[in-house]
């Protein structure tokens, strides 16, 4: 290990460092010590230090008030990871700013967490760029996140996430995808992905807006810019979904369990823009005069009302009843 800190309570910075190693063998199965350790460590603030080709470079477990800011990780098989292993959410009011990982295989994986912010920060060319287990209360805003393998952002239980102004870039697989998480807000991300831009799995309470979701359009399996899976309370709105191969898909093992709201939503150049297996168990319009969505093609609308005369249907019992005219400015 290049630093080991243990029980510490006093203020403590790491400034200038650079910790490096001859390199990490995935192969062969071997690794090198972690770049800095820190068990039980509370006000930490590690900046502008390098870490390179390390198994592990900033590990830790039960800190509090650790801020991670400036620095540069490059070849590591992890660059930050983090865990609470003696109580629940025993990582707390932490950050992760303004960093730049590159060609790491996991950036940022942090679990058990309280109050955690990561924001502002640039990943380029891993498998996953950041994956948050059961947090309650973290932040993902204004991060760069290009050339994903697995996983931009992977967010896998707990609660009360704010998925903010992020922009995902040519990822090979899928952009963000929630399981099992509960009250959570998405919005404002731009999501370019191969597979699927936003998927939503056995979520509860989930606010989509303001997203542009796009791209979806290649590799050898249906692609899409949202799917929602076996969910309830999930709300997408104000969103442009634009050039996949489908737009939005709702499916459930049990149709009664769903309940996804779709209303001021732009969809175009989709080759299919929305497939709904639940029926009548979703909404895909917000009453009247609230509107439905613009799906993109021309529109009857003679009491010019800026509101279809005639329902858009997606199948036999899935429909928005009030199509949108005209673009909306979401």
């Amino acid at each position: 290990c290049g630093i080991s800190i243990r029980s510490v309570s006093s203020h403590v910075m790491i400034r200038g460092v650079t910790v490096c190693s001859s390199g990490y063998n995935m192969t062969e199965n071997y690794g090198h010590p972690s770049g800095i350790y820190h068990l039980s460590v509370f006000n930490c603030v590690i900046v502008d230090c390098e870490f390179q080709e390390l198994e592990v470079a900033i590990e830790a477990f039960d800190v509090e008030r650790m801020n991670v800011t400036s620095n540069s990780f490059e070849s590591c098989h992890r660059g930050v990871a983090w865990s609470g292993i003696h109580s629940s959410n025993s990582i707390r009011d932490s950050t992760i700013e303004s960093n730049t990982f590159r060609d790491c295989d996991g950036s940022v994986e942090v679990l058990s967490v309280r109050n955690l912010t990561v924001m502002g920060n640039v990943f380029e060319g891993q498998h996953v760029a950041v994956y948050l287990q059961d947090a309650a209360e973290a932040s993902l805003s204004e991060n760069t996140i290009r050339g994903s393998t697995i996983c931009a952002a992977w967010i896998e239980g707990g609660s009360n996430y704010s998925i903010r102004g992020n922009t995902v870039e040519s990822s090979n697989s899928s952009g963000v995808r929630l399981h099992q998480v509960g009250h959570t807000i998405v919005a404002n991300n731009t999501v370019e992905s191969q597979q699927v831009s936003l998927l939503v799995d056995e979520c509860i309470d989930v606010v989509v807006e303001h997203n542009l979701l796009t791209d979806c359009s290649m590799g050898p399996s249906l692609n899409c810019g949202l799917e929602v899976i076996d969910s309830a309370e999930i709300v997408v709105r104000f969103n442009s979904v634009e050039n996949n191969q489908l737009g939005v898909v709702l499916v459930a093992s049990d149709p009664a369990s769903m309940d996804v709201v779709v209303y001021n939503n732009n969809f175009r150049a989709n080759a299919v823009n929305a497939i709904d297996n639940c029926g009548s168990e979703n909404q895909w319009d917000n009453g009247y005069p609230g509107g439905g969505n613009f799906w993109g093609v021309a529109v009857v609308d003679e009491d010019g009302d800026g509101i279809g005369d005639e329902e858009y249907l997606i199948d036999s019992d899935s429909v928005d009843h009030y199509p949108m005219v005209n673009p909306l400015t979401v």
